[in-house]
């Protein structure tokens, strides 16, 4: 209900799903589905940040884990 209220950091995408930004930056943040491979070809990606889509400011109260992997192919 929060979430709606303060607007999710990835619009258009489930409260707490899994996504992804590159370089610290929400500019261009993506979903991730489970099981589904991601390929990433951006030469700019320097850092890879996952995160729970959630509000800005509303992180404090997320608990669990989750396991990603991720694989260099070149």
């Amino acid at each position: 209900v929060l979430a709606k209220l303060w607007g999710l950091r990835v619009r258009g995408v489930k409260c707490f799903m899994l996504c992804g930004a590159f370089n610290a930056k929400d500019e261009g943040a993506f979903a991730i589905d489970a099981g589904k491979p991601l390929l990433i070809t951006r030469d700019d990606a320097k850092t890879l940040s996952f995160f729970a889509n959630d509000s800005k400011g509303f992180y404090w109260n997320n608990r669990g884990t989750v396991k990603v992997t991720v694989r260099r192919m070149s």
